[in-house]
């Protein structure tokens, strides 16, 4: 009875071992693909952010503003304002 006893304990511990490393694997996965997903949100308002400044700077040369006043306000180079002639 006590052989039988001491061989459950060690099922139990050793079910509760790899239940134990589920959870944490689990968890870090979770973590990293979270993290994973804000990087690429990031992006892509960067890149959303990037897009506006063209546009309005498109908007503003073809109002007539000078290329250099336009890369004061927006942000974008000269060169790349250029660019959208």
């Amino acid at each position: 009875m006590k052989a039988y006893e001491l061989s459950l304990k060690d099922k139990r511990d050793a079910e509760s071992i790899r239940l134990t490393a589920e959870r944490i694997g689990m968890e870090k996965g979770m973590e990293k693909g979270m993290k994973k997903g804000i990087e690429k949100g990031r992006q892509e308002e960067r890149a959303k952010a990037e897009a506006e400044k063209r546009i309005s700077a498109l908007k503003m040369l073809k109002s007539g503003f000078d290329s250099k006043v336009i890369a004061d306000i927006i942000g974008l180079s000269i060169e790349e304002i250029e660019k959208l002639k």
